[in-house]
C-alpha cells in the first residue's frame, strides 16, 4: 500500500499532444506498507491529515486515533478519491462525502457551482471513493472500471 497518495505525490509523464499518450505516476514510497500491519504516519506539516481516511481518525477530536487500524487498500482509494475531488474542486473534500446512497452527493456539495458542472458518474464515483464506510469503497479495479473514465 503506498499510504501517502496525495497530489503532491503524482505526475504525469509522456510525449506529443493528446491525453492518450500521457501517463500518470505515482512517486515517494517512503510510507508504504503491506496490507494487514500498522500505517506509517506523514509529518503534520505535508497535509497528511487532509488525506486520512475517517477510519483513521478519531472524530471527536480531528486528530489521528491514539491506536491506529491496520492498513487497508481501502484507505489508499479514499485517498485516491481526495486526489480526484481536489483535482476537479481546487479544494479539499471538508468534512468528507457521505452520500446517503453511492449515487447521490452530499446535499452540501450541490451548493457549491463547480460540483453542478460534474457529470452524475463523475459525482458517483467521487461519493464512492470518499464513502465513510471502507467495506462501501470500490476497489481499484472497479474503480477503474466505473462508467467516468468510459464516458
Amino acid at each position: 500500500l503506498h499510504n501517502d497518495v496525495k497530489l503532491e505525490n503524482l505526475f504525469v509523464v509522456g510525449t506529443g499532444g493528446t491525453t492518450a499518450q500521457l501517463q500518470a505516476k505515482i512517486i515517494d514510497f517512503g510510507l508504504a506498507s503491506f496490507p494487514g500491519k500498522k500505517p506509517k504516519v506523514a509529518d503534520r506539516g505535508t497535509n497528511g491529515l487532509a488525506y486520512c481516511a475517517p477510519e483513521l481518525l478519531n472524530q471527536a477530536q480531528d486528530d489521528l486515533l491514539p491506536v491506529l487500524p491496520n492498513a487497508t487498500k481501502e484507505m489508499d482509494l479514499f485517498r485516491l478519491g481526495v486526489v480526484l475531488y481536489m483535482l476537479l474542486m481546487k479544494d479539499f473534500p471538508n468534512p468528507p462525502i457521505t452520500p446517503p446512497e453511492p449515487s447521490q452527493p452530499a446535499r452540501q456539495l450541490e451548493r457549491l457551482p463547480k460540483w453542478r458542472t460534474l457529470s452524475p458518474a463523475c459525482k458517483e464515483l467521487i461519493g464512492r471513493l470518499l464513502a465513510y464506510d471502507p467495506k462501501t469503497r470500490p476497489t481499484a479495479q472497479a474503480a477503474l472500471q466505473h462508467a467516468w473514465f468510459h464516458t
